[in-house]
């Protein structure tokens, strides 16, 4: 009786603890600009992360929000980024999979009126 509830059971619990942990919180990561501004110059944030065999993520989840926070504490003042792109690369080794997402966009400031 109870090889037939684990043998039931077991195999779709162990799925989802598997696939749980590959997972993460949606998160807003470039706030919307304030209705007045100035131009600061363009930046550029890199965060890079390792999914080791497969699903075990090393700093993997939060490469993007990585990046932007390297992008906007590049110029004094920058409050947000408006005009992004997203690059992403990424290389496999053996047991894992290396991937570094690239946040390029012009960096904004308090308009001085």
């Amino acid at each position: 009786m109870i090889s037939i509830i684990f043998n039931k059971f077991c195999p779709p619990l162990l799925g989802l603890l598997l696939l749980q942990g590959c997972t993460s919180a949606p998160v807003n990561v470039f706030p919307l600009p304030p209705a007045h501004y100035q131009i600061l110059g363009r930046v550029e944030g890199m965060g890079c992360g390792t999914q080791l065999l497969g699903f075990i993520p090393i700093l993997f989840n939060t490469r993007v929000e990585r990046a932007y926070q390297e992008a906007v504490g590049i110029l004094p003042g920058t409050l947000s980024l408006i005009h992004v792109r997203v690059r992403e690369d990424w290389f496999w080794w053996a047991i894992a999979t290396n991937r570094c997402t690239l946040v390029t966009g012009d960096a904004i400031g308090r308009a001085k009126l």
